[in-house]
Parts: C-alpha cells; sequence; structure tokens
C-alpha cells in the first residue's frame, strides 16, 4: 500500500510539474507576441500543443499563421499538430470552439488541404449542436434552410491612371454584393473660353469675334481635370475570390495654356491664360471589371480595368477594410 501512494505521489508531482511548465511556456508565449515576436511566440505556443492540446496555444498559433505568410513553410509541422487537436476535440468532445477553428483551418487549408465540404459539414454539426431543434428536423428529412449570412459594409481607396484619387463602398454578403465608386485626379482648372488648335495656333472664337487679326500661340503646357463614377455588381467565384462587373460615367477635361502674339510673332505681356480644348475634351459610358480577393473577410484587395466610350482601355486597384 506505501509503495502505491509512493507511486502516485510521484506521477502528481510530474503531473503538477509538466502543467507548470506548459503554463511558463503559454506566458513567456504572449509576452513574445506582444513583443511581435512571433517567431519565438510560435515556438513556445508549439512546445505547449505538442503536450497537450491547449487551445489559446491552437488560438495563437492560427493567428500567427494567418497574419505572417512568410513564417507558413516553417510552420506546417506546428499546424498540423493543431489540426489534429481540434479534430480530435471536434469529434470526441463535440467542443464548438474546436469545431469553428476546424471550419476555418478546411476552408483555408491551414494544416490540412483545403476542403469546402468538410468545412461545410462541421458548420452543419456546429449549428446542431447550438440548435438541437436542427437535428431533429433533419432526421425526418427536412433540412431547414440556413440562416442567411450578413452583408458586411466595407469602404477603401481606389486609384487609376487617370484618376488617382478614388473612394470605393459597397457591400458584400455571402456570395454577392454591389459596389460604388468615384475618383478624381484633383486638377481643377477655371477656365472661360473654349478653343481648338489650327495651324499650330490656337483659335479662341470667344476673344476672335471683336478682332479677326487676333492671334494665340500654345506655350505648350497641357492640363486635364478627369472625374469617374460607377457602381455595379460582385459576384463570388471561389472561395475568397469575388468578380465585379459595373457601368459608370467619364468626363475629361482637356485644358492649353495661351498667349496673345502681335503680327511679328512675337509674345505680348499679361496676355497668357488657359482655354478649354473642346477637340480633346471628351466623355462617355465607361465598363468595370475587377477581381477581389478577401483576407479573412477584414480585407480586401481588387485589381481590374475601366473601358471609357469602349475605346480606352486604363487600369486600376484598390484595397480596403470591411466594418
Amino acid at each position: 500500500m506505501k509503495r502505491y501512494c509512493i507511486i502516485l505521489l510521484l506521477l502528481l508531482i510530474a503531473f503538477v510539474s509538466e502543467a507548470q511548465d506548459n503554463s511558463d511556456y503559454i506566458r513567456r508565449g504572449d509576452e513574445a507576441m506582444k513583443a511581435m515576436n512571433y517567431s519565438l511566440a510560435s515556438m513556445y505556443y508549439d512546445a505547449v500543443v505538442v503536450v497537450v492540446c491547449d487551445m489559446h496555444s491552437i488560438k495563437q498559433l492560427t493567428k500567427i499563421w494567418q497574419d505572417n505568410v512568410a513564417m507558413r513553410t516553417d510552420m506546417n509541422n506546428s499546424m498540423r499538430r493543431c489540426f489534429a487537436c481540434l479534430d480530435d476535440e471536434a469529434k470526441k468532445m463535440q467542443d464548438t470552439t474546436s469545431i469553428q477553428l476546424l471550419v476555418t483551418y478546411y476552408s483555408e487549408g491551414i494544416g490540412t488541404g483545403k476542403n469546402n465540404e468538410m468545412a461545410e459539414y462541421w458548420i452543419q454539426r456546429l449549428d446542431e449542436i447550438r440548435n438541437p431543434s436542427i437535428t431533429m428536423i433533419r432526421q425526418n428529412g427536412s433540412a431547414p434552410a440556413r440562416e442567411k449570412e450578413k452583408m458586411k459594409f466595407f469602404a477603401g481607396y481606389h486609384a487609376s491612371l487617370v484618376a488617382p484619387f478614388g473612394i470605393q463602398v459597397g457591400g458584400m454578403g455571402k456570395n454577392a454584393g454591389w459596389y460604388v465608386r468615384f475618383g478624381s485626379n484633383l486638377s481643377f482648372q477655371e477656365i472661360q473660353y473654349e478653343c481648338y488648335i489650327e495651324n499650330n495656333h490656337i483659335q479662341i472664337p470667344q476673344l476672335e469675334k471683336d478682332d479677326e487679326n487676333v492671334m494665340y500661340r500654345p506655350m505648350g503646357n497641357t492640363k486635364q481635370t478627369w472625374l469617374t463614377g460607377s457602381a455595379g455588381l460582385i459576384i463570388k467565384v471561389i472561395s475568397n475570390t469575388f468578380v465585379s462587373v459595373g457601368a459608370g460615367y467619364w468626363d475629361r477635361q482637356y485644358y492649353r495654356d495661351y498667349i496673345n502674339v502681335d503680327d511679328s510673332g512675337f509674345d505680348k505681356s499679361n496676355t497668357s491664360g488657359w482655354a478649354k480644348d473642346k477637340n480633346r475634351s471628351m466623355n462617355g459610358l465607361s465598363v468595370d471589371l475587377d477581381g477581389y480577393y478577401t483576407i479573412n473577410r477584414k480585407f480586401y484587395i481588387s485589381l481590374g480595368a475601366s473601358m471609357m466610350s469602349f475605346k480606352y482601355v486604363y487600369p486600376h486597384l484598390g484595397v480596403g477594410v470591411y466594418f
């Protein structure tokens, strides 16, 4: 009897010692996370997961893997251990936290191959655990419609070659969404006259109507004012990847600076100004085509192009956040 008590005491001491070590590793991992030393943090958290399926350590390792693409190759073994823990906890204990993370692992291919069918399976299991009535309905052969995913709104910066300053707002549901965007080059010019080029001279009808002999030459400087606006629909293609198609309106005002010249061709002082080149100024319909990639339903990046009046094509890009 005494021998058994000694063995039990030794096992208890070993268990307490191991638990203390794990707690110390978790604390050090949290300190490394605060210091943004993610490599050191992942080492401490992984040391815990090797011994026990600690959910805090698994969550932290998952966050490091999602936020640090460059570390993913070195973390493959750690994430496989995390996946094995989550899979075991989800199957044996029906733990909702484990199941939620397991859905993420299957959806993003963390520690295992990406598998949307398995992600969907665990989403359904999570619904059944949280709402037992769902299980009863499904067993009777009538599966209820899943709750519609709420639309998440987004806002971001949108830029093109012609309109580098722009904004984009919209909403994104599970499979579809919408957007509205506006852009400009923030180059505005107050003008009084319109002009056109003829024989290397600027013709300004409003100034020439009272003096047929007046002549203006272009000084070589030009400006453009761009305004764009469009709206469209966003459609899901595959996980985290969307495409959008839209239409809108664009307007380009083209300006030239000029100066009055005398009969000998010399410039007259204080006679310069700006006029809108009506032949180069134009506007019309635009058509947008973009691709979107979302990151954890928190951020997005987009890349696409706009065709203006079915003649001119300009690329553009955007970045933004969901809220």
